[in-house]
């Protein structure tokens, strides 16, 4: 069985389906044009709904649907813990 953890950064709610042992935690990269990127991408900033309304886009990373919960009720996914959360800056991760 293989662990995964995903750091994400999503204005959706993530969904889980058929899969176990997974780890989620905000999206923790930095690097120099991630905010030109994220505006390009139109994953911030605001929204009108349908109802008319502006809504600012934040990051649903926390608000995970599972699909396939065990036979048990427990969820296939955890939370990473606070403590072991940090910011990766991408020159960090070039090898």
């Amino acid at each position: 069985m293989v662990d995964t953890t995903v750091y994400v950064y999503t204005p959706n709610d993530p969904i889980v389906e058929s899969s176990s042992n997974l780890t989620f935690a905000p999206y923790n990269l930095k690097y120099p044009f991630l905010k030109e990127h994220s505006d390009s991408a139109v994953i911030t900033g605001d929204f009108v709904d349908d109802d008319g309304k502006t809504v600012t886009k934040t990051n649903h990373w926390n608000q995970i649907f599972d699909f396939t919960k065990r036979s048990d009720g427990a969820l296939n996914f955890k939370f990473l813990d606070i403590s072991e959360f940090k910011v990766q800056k991408a020159q960090d991760l070039i090898k």
